[in-house]
Parts: C-alpha cells; sequence; structure tokens
C-alpha cells in the first residue's frame, strides 16, 4: 500500500485539499514542512471558531496592556505573570461562563482560551510557540497572505 498524508476540509469559508505521496525519497523534513503546514491552517479555524464563542477581543485588550513586545527577559517575564495573573483568570471564567453549555464545555472553553493567549502573549514577546513559526516556504507564504487578509480587513 502507498504511504501518504491527506488532509480535507470542506466547511464553510474554507475549502482545503493537501496531499503528500511517501516515497523512499521522502525525507523527514518535507514530511515536517507538510505537518507544519496543515497546524497553520487548522490552528486559524480554531481561532475563527473561538470567536464566534467567546470574545477574544477581551482577551487581546488584557494582552495588550498587560504585554510589552519585544524579547528581553523582561518582556518574557513580565507576559508569564500576566497569564498566570488572577486578573486574567477572571477574565477567561468571566468569558468561558457566557459559553451555552454545561460545566465541562466550559471548562473545554476555559482551556483553549488560555491557549490562545498564551500563544498570542508568547508571540508578542517573539517566542515560537508552534510550528507555524518555523522558516518553511510554505509557511511564510501562508503568513504573508494572512497579514494581506487582516490588512484588507482593517481597512473595511
Amino acid at each position: 500500500m502507498e504511504e501518504s498524508i491527506q488532509f480535507i476540509a470542506n466547511y464553510t469559508g474554507w475549502q482545503s485539499v493537501r496531499k503528500i505521496k511517501i516515497t523512499e525519497q521522502t525525507g523527514p523534513l518535507r514530511i515536517i514542512e507538510f505537518l507544519s503546514t496543515l497546524t497553520y491552517n487548522i490552528d486559524s479555524k480554531v481561532e475563527d471558531n473561538l470567536k464566534k464563542i467567546g470574545d477574544l477581543s477581551k482577551i487581546d485588550a488584557f494582552l495588550d496592556e498587560n504585554v510589552d513586545e519585544g524579547k528581553g527577559e523582561a518582556e518574557i517575564a513580565k507576559a508569564l505573570r500576566a497569564l498566570q495573573s488572577m486578573a486574567f483568570v477572571k477574565l477567561v471564567k468571566e468569558i468561558s461562563e457566557k459559553v451555552e453549555g454545561s460545566g465541562p464545555e466550559q471548562k473545554e472553553v476555559a482551556s483553549i482560551l488560555k491557549i490562545y493567549a498564551t500563544r498570542k502573549a508568547l508571540g508578542k514577546v517573539k517566542l515560537p510557540v508552534d510550528f507555524s513559526h518555523a522558516e518553511v516556504k510554505d509557511i511564510q507564504k501562508a503568513n504573508k497572505k494572512k497579514e494581506k487578509a487582516l490588512e484588507k480587513k482593517s481597512e473595511e
């Protein structure tokens, strides 16, 4: 049987078909690159759907107030303190409690909100937090495309 990795998404506003055939010549780096681009696309859709169930603008505002951009020890320490602060814990609780559903579902949303905030905060202090930060050509193209889309949205 032929080895391959396939990803197919057919979802409102998102059609994606990604395939890689794995042969003896396919090195581990090529597989990592392929999987990294999947991660980038999937993380983007997780964030899009998270916006539908929770007010991420409150988290973004919190991070803007409490996390400084930069890559020094002081900025990193401040970001970590902000993510551990009672104010942040209360904010996540406030947002997740507004989600329809049971306590376990709200707990799930809270954990996803924490991941969202952690990724954003560590991104502000220039710490790579996932494989989409790798200097991979396909990911860099996707990042530029996303930046252009965000610029276009903000102009409207």
